[in-house]
């Protein structure tokens, strides 16, 4: 079996990507896209399950993996968040 290399870098990677990097990124926006991305892979998770769930032919890894991402990529955000709550109270504590 032959793997043709220009068929390999037309592949996109799946799951969440890192932002790119440019000098006019600012931190709302790195905020902003992972949180987007984080929603698309919710709502894909809940897609695929819904079509699993309604009978169509998918695969059951394709939806198991789907999931898993979605709570792996909600678990990052809330860790984020509650890194950024308290970077926010001992900020507010050092002012007082």
């Amino acid at each position: 079996m032959r793997i043709d290399a220009a068929a390999l870098t037309s592949l996109e990677p799946v799951g969440p990507q890192p932002a790119k990097q440019n000098s006019s990124t600012s931190f709302g926006d790195l905020l902003a896209n992972a949180l987007g991305e984080t929603n698309r892979l919710v709502h894909r998770a809940d897609d695929l399950a819904t079509r699993f769930a309604a009978g169509e032919p998918l695969d059951v890894h394709q939806v198991t993996i789907a999931m898993q991402e979605a709570s792996t990529a909600l678990a990052l955000t809330l860790q984020v968040r509650n890194k950024l709550v308290e970077a926010y109270q001992e900020i507010m504590r050092i002012t007082m």
